[in-house]
């Protein structure tokens, strides 16, 4: 999981990734995900668009909030959940 992603875009920051592991779902529609083999000058070619396109940067700025906000990531329900299965694991069996 792309924990720094999710940091990130908690700060409505977009973030630039590679398509590697987890990182595309972490992005989401938060950021801009490329090939991890895609040459240097795309990468900086991305950085330059939002860099110097305040439109595209703010419109991904709102997606990455957004994607920060979806309830997978809401602690307390994280929390309530890791109850319910431990409540499951440790119940006593059903006769």
């Amino acid at each position: 999981w792309g924990r720094v992603v999710t940091e990130a875009q908690f700060s409505g920051i977009p973030v630039i990734t590679s398509d590697r592991g987890g990182l595309p779902e972490s992005v989401g529609p938060g950021g801009i995900v490329l090939p991890h083999n895609a040459p240097t000058a795309i990468w900086a070619d991305t950085i330059a668009t939002l860099w110097s396109n305040p439109g595209h940067y703010s419109q991904l700025s709102q997606a990455a909030l957004q994607h920060a906000a979806r309830a997978d990531l809401d602690p307390d329900r994280q929390i309530a959940k890791l109850i319910e299965m431990l409540s499951q694991l440790t119940a006593p069996p059903s006769a």
